[in-house]
């Protein structure tokens, strides 16, 4: 059974995050004020500077291989009301962009690829979110209610970059109403050789399904030991969860294992964040390619 006074105190933080980000007075609205604006950016920066620093301590040792150079790309835009000019929805998206003075083809699929999901991202929010943008706010005004502009974005986390491979958390949020916005993980892993997307199945060598049980026993035997502790928070059927609710393509490599994750609300609730599972590489066993150990860095869930 969850401990009724640790889901208490995380949904206690999580109503207080929320009235960090959007202030006691604009509950669930996330401000992209230009201050907002510039921590974002700056954070984005060190990324690039921790990435480089720790990884190239690696190279000087000859243990990887050098990491691709990398530079972010931001796509923001605000539309405003017709009728009064008030604010109706707002993006910022950052989109990674690997260096690639040689024009290698590989490298040039990968960038085709974050492209593709930024476009497709800024598509669906100027037209179908746009339009319901528009009804919420118009429902606003006839109904005496406040309107809470849309919020949505995509931030980047490079959680590995060496050895020929890159593996990338692309983090997104919306806001569109509500007492705090909602968020979705998406990864993807390459091989930098031949541009091609990596599955479980090709990092461990073995069928689908093979690799999907290594991703379960990981999980259950983690969840286990936290029984307990102020680390089980997780919902009372999480036996049937694990393997109902979890996505093939839901991992990513970090510097020092393989690490598998839900989205919001699959086995846990929201205050609990995104659950994380890492697989440590010395405990992961033979793989089909060689993954060696990076300086890790925490991913914030």
């Amino acid at each position: 059974m969850k401990s009724k006074k640790n889901i208490k105190n995380m949904l206690i933080a999580s109503i207080a995050a929320v009235f960090m980000l959007t202030g006691c007075n604009n509950i669930g609205y996330i401000n992209m004020s230009q201050n907002a604006k510039d921590v974002m950016n700056q954070d984005v920066q060190q990324k690039a500077i921790y990435n480089v620093k720790d990884e190239q301590s690696q190279i000087s040792k000859g243990t990887v291989s050098a990491p691709v150079k990398i530079s972010y790309k931001t796509y923001t835009q605000s539309i405003k009301d017709e009728i009064d000019e008030s604010l109706l929805l707002e993006y910022k998206i950052i989109r990674p962009e690997i260096s690639n003075p040689d024009n290698d083809d590989n490298i040039m699929a990968i960038n085709k690829y974050y492209k593709k999901q930024t476009d497709d991202f800024i598509n669906s929010i100027i037209t179908e979110e746009l339009e319901i943008a528009k009804s919420d706010r118009e429902s606003a005004r006839v109904n005496g209610y406040t309107y809470r502009p849309y919020s949505y974005g995509i931030n980047i986390e490079i959680c590995y970059n060496g050895n020929n491979l890159l593996s990338v958390l692309s983090k997104e949020y919306r806001y569109t109403g509500g007492a705090h916005p909602m968020s979705i993980w998406h990864s993807a892993t390459f091989d930098l050789k031949t541009g091609k997307k990596l599955s479980l199945s090709d990092i461990f060598g073995v069928s689908k399904e093979e690799a999907l049980e290594k991703v379960y026993e990981t999980v259950l035997s983690k969840i286990e030991k936290a029984k307990g502790t102020e680390e089980f928070f997780y919902f009372e059927n999480y036996k049937e969860d694990i393997y109902k609710y979890y996505s093939e393509d839901d991992f990513i490599l970090t510097g020092d294992g393989i690490t598998f994750y839900y989205q919001l609300y699959a086995i846990a609730p929201y205050a609990a964040g995104f659950p994380i599972f890492n697989l440590p590489l010395s405990q992961a066993g033979p793989l089909a390619i060689d993954i060696p150990p990076l300086p890790s860095k925490k991913i914030e869930n």
